[in-house]
């Protein structure tokens, strides 16, 4: 049984990782700052072993109070899986561009950013801490295909909107700081990766569907439970020898 904490673990792809890890029998501790989702999911869980915690990773004090609890009553945290982040979904036609990058909010920008790296970060030193004092643990940084390549915008020309460029800055800066800590603790019992997925059929309007499935060389997006075998593997002691590793998960969207 491992101790593994989830940031943003109510989300699509959180929430798949926490019910398969769980289902090996390990404790799941769930930290999301959304209330609603969280009484959602705690109202469809039936498994005892996940956890949840309301919480804003982007405050250090709020983290640090809840990891205190946890270790408190487990003695150590084994996995981390650094996954929140806001991606903005495109789902209405306007005249603007929201995303406009000449134009884009700076509120907003550094709202994206704090949720998306500032917490990662504040995440990996805390918990980062206990790990060292165990020598031992993983980290396991969520980035995207986006943290390799650039978005194609063709993608959103029917939308009138550009993807932003936020997100595309914050899965290339997960990976980099997958690498920093890969580097700087790898000798000291603690493996950094980071996970990037292609993109999850999530209910998408059926231009963009059409448009990105022929870009995809599988021919369709992933469904959301086909990363938990992978999840799985890099929580498990068969992954102790990977180290800073970008693994792509993509349906080989990149390669093309």
């Amino acid at each position: 049984m491992k101790i593994i904490v989830i940031t943003g673990g109510c989300g699509l792809l959180g929430w798949e990782f926490a019910n398969s890890l769980a289902i090996e029998k390990n404790k799941i501790f769930i930290l999301d700052n959304s209330t609603k989702k969280i009484r959602f999911r705690k109202k469809n869980n039936k498994k005892k072993n996940i956890f949840f915690y309301n919480c804003d990773i982007t405050k250090k004090k709020n983290v640090t109070n809840i990891v205190l609890k946890i270790i408190k009553e487990n003695r150590k945290i084994d996995i981390l899986i650094n996954n929140a982040c806001i991606n903005y979904t495109p789902k209405n036609k306007g005249k603007l561009d929201v995303n406009s990058f000449v134009d884009f909010d700076i509120n907003r920008f550094d709202k994206e950013i704090d949720v998306g790296l500032k917490g990662a970060v504040i995440c990996a030193q805390i918990i980062g801490k206990n790990m060292l004092k165990h020598k031992k643990g993983s980290i396991i940084n969520i980035g995207s295909d986006l943290s390799v390549k650039a978005p194609d915008q063709s993608l959103y020309t029917h939308l009138n909107i550009t993807k932003p460029f936020t997100y595309s800055i914050i899965k290339s800066a997960i990976h980099g700081l997958t690498l920093y800590l890969a580097s700087l603790w790898g000798g000291k019992g603690i493996n950094v990766n980071t996970l990037s997925p292609g993109g999850i059929y999530d209910f998408q309007d059926k231009t963009f569907l059409k448009k990105v499935n022929k870009k995809i060389p599988i021919g369709r997006m992933a469904k959301s439970d086909e990363y938990n075998e992978i999840i799985k593997f890099l929580c498990s002691d068969g992954s102790r020898y990977m180290n800073g590793h970008n693994l792509i998960f993509d349906g080989g969207r990149t390669i093309i």
